[in-house]
């Protein structure tokens, strides 16, 4: 038997402590670290969905009570507890392709023998899905709210094939799903609904977390879409507007159709035409120019109400030799008419008209291109919202018709299919501008625009006592439009009706039977204002 002195009792007992408590140590270690796991649970995607929960399993039962969760980058979220695992619930959606940390600490087992002091955990958020972009007539819409015409063509692209079911499109906050076709690969979608001039479109793709691609994930991209829609005015290839054109003021020169004043300049270069009856009957013109003014444009006259509704229509500047008392109140305006612009040659005073020796007063008086764009320089009042549409293919709209008569204004018309044009009569004689060597006038668009009318109120003619006729030019109403040997009927359309004319900025455009918007064809256009009952 060995025996040990005292001393040596005490240092064996100690190093028998130190053993006793390393194995525990030892033991305790390995329960922590190796005997109870976390894990996050596969994602069959190989990614983790914007709205789905992330599971942090546990190969333990264990007692969650005091774990504590925080997420790298923080993210609002709700956590569910059970015997085994963890679900981490996003309140608001994970961002997508971001990349997140999960740290646990304090996870105990159920029996507290072991634990989990601290523990992270990493997943990536699935790619960006949903409206790859808008593309509108073939150019890709990047920002901001596109000016469009009513023929222009919207589509959707895809960033990856779509549950066609899970998109619910909206136009103006309306269901329209039956305003889109979608393409066979279901990565892009073409919107068919009318785009009317004037009414914004806001397309809509469907609500956030319901959208899904055709694998399922979750479309974290649907931003609307907010066009503006605006009229498209015919132009004259003569005033040469082309694909580059940019928006000018309209000058608005108004012509005198009484058989002394004819024949007249400029008819042939106008971009449009308003023809309507001033008094007894007798007709006068308002001739638009859109962009370039031919070198002569006459006999010019005076102005009457409907004018003012087509300067502020167009945005333009009226140019006439004078007006009466009642119509100049109008023009000129007074509290709380405004005063409309407009350069009168009974109070010009800068040279933009001229008299010419080979016609009587009051049938004498002239404009010429550089005295009109002069003064389009000089008002300077920009444009109106609208397009104005460069030369292009006809668009054969309508049904074979004859020509129209307008027995009101005098005016009957022949189709010349050769030139593929309107060729008008004033009471049986040929309708001529002399800036083309007298030739006879050719319309390529007839239109007829039928309004209501009432007795203004005020003598227009001192020496007759003829009456002003007001035409009211807001609202819609009845049209036929002819060209190329075919007629529309369908409506007009300026603005809501009973707008005063000042309050008035929308150019007119005119709609078939169905309603669709009709872009005219290119060349000079002839409209007619006619009465009802005239």
């Amino acid at each position: 038997m060995i025996r040990l002195s005292r001393r040596n009792q005490i240092v064996a007992l100690g190093v028998a402590a130190v053993v006793v408590l390393g194995a525990a140590g030892g033991a305790l270690w390995y329960k922590t670290h190796q005997g109870l796991h976390a894990s996050l649970a596969a994602s069959q995607a190989g990614y983790v969905r914007v709205n789905e929960p992330v599971i942090v399993n546990f190969d333990h039962q264990v007692d969650l009570k005091y774990v504590h969760v925080t997420l790298s980058p923080d993210a609002k979220i709700q956590v569910d507890k059970s015997v085994d695992k963890l679900v981490i619930k996003p309140v608001a959606g994970w961002l997508p392709s971001r990349t997140y940390t999960i740290a646990l600490t304090n996870v105990a087992s159920s029996d507290h023998q072991t634990q989990i002091k601290a523990w992270k955990g990493v997943f990536n958020v699935q790619p960006r899905k949903g409206v790859a972009g808008y593309v509108i007539d073939g150019q890709v819409i990047t920002a901001g709210e596109p000016v469009v015409r009513s023929s222009s063509k919207i589509a959707i692209s895809f960033s990856d094939a779509m549950s066609v079911a899970s998109v619910k499109f909206t136009a103006n906050g309306k269901p329209a799903n039956d305003q889109v076709l979608w393409a066979p690969d279901a990565k892009s979608a073409a919107f068919t609904g009318k785009l009317l001039p004037y009414q914004p479109l806001v397309l809509g793709v469907g609500t956030p977390g319901q959208v899904k691609t055709l694998k399922g994930d979750v479309a974290t991209d649907l931003g609307e879409l907010t066009v503006h829609v605006v009229p498209i005015e015919p132009s004259n290839p003569a005033s040469g507007v082309d694909a580059n054109y940019q928006n000018k003021t309209a000058m608005e020169v108004v012509v005198d159709n009484a058989g002394l004043a004819r024949p007249q300049y400029g008819l042939q270069s106008a971009d449009m035409v308003y023809e309507y009856v001033s008094e007894y009957s007798i007709s006068r013109f308002t001739l638009i120019y859109f962009n370039n003014v031919p070198g002569a444009i006459g006999p010019v006259r005076s102005c009457r109400m409907i004018n003012t509704y087509l300067i502020e229509a167009f945005s333009g500047v009226g140019m006439c030799s004078g007006a009466s008392v009642g119509t100049l109140h109008y023009l000129f305006g007074g509290n709380p008419l405004p005063l409309l612009p407009t350069n009168i040659n009974d109070f010009d005073n800068g040279n933009h008209y001229f008299r010419v020796p080979f016609k009587y007063a009051p049938h004498n008086l002239f404009t010429a291109g550089d005295r009109v764009e002069r003064l389009r320089d000089e008002m300077h009042i920009g444009s109106g919202p609208y397009l104005v549409d460069p030369p292009h293919a006809d668009n054969g709209l309508g049904q074979p018709e004859n020509p129209p008569g307008i027995a009101a204004h005098n005016v009957s018309y022949v189709y010349d299919p050769g030139s593929q044009s309107y060729l008008p009569y004033d009471s049986g004689t040929p309708r001529t501008d002399e800036n083309y060597g007298g030739a006879q006038v050719h319309v390529k668009n007839v239109v007829v625009m039928h309004v209501g009318f009432h007795d203004a109120g005020w003598v227009e003619d001192d020496n007759g006592g003829a009456h002003s006729v007001w035409y009211d030019m807001t609202g819609d109403g009845a049209a036929e439009i002819w060209s190329d040997g075919r007629a529309i009927h369908g409506h007009w359309h300026m603005g809501q009706a009973g707008t005063p004319y000042y309050a008035n900025h929308d150019a007119p455009w005119f709609t078939d039977e169905n309603g669709t918007p009709v872009e005219l064809n290119s060349g000079l256009t002839w409209i007619h204002a006619l009465g009802n009952g005239q």
